[in-house]
């Protein structure tokens, strides 16, 4: 399983972009079944983003954390 792209939400995005928004508008679209997801977790927590996941149809696996970042699988459900 290999994930095609990465998204990092651990730096601002803008004042008038959310990280749970950009998130939800990926997930909606769906794309190439796979990505890795860089995000704080105070700003996304790993149940959020394990409940946003499913949701939609993914599941989550924890590559690896550092500190207050962490970087997660975000791949389809089989």
């Amino acid at each position: 399983m290999q994930s095609s792209s990465v998204i990092d939400l651990t730096s601002a995005l803008g004042c008038s972009e959310n990280p749970v928004a950009t998130l939800v508008d990926v997930l909606k679209k769906g794309g190439s079944g796979s990505f890795t997801l860089r995000a704080r977790k105070s700003v996304m927590p790993l149940k959020l983003l394990e409940f946003l996941a499913s949701k939609y149809g993914y599941k989550v696996r924890v590559l690896g954390e550092s500190g207050e970042v962490y970087e997660a699988l975000v791949y389809k459900q089989a």
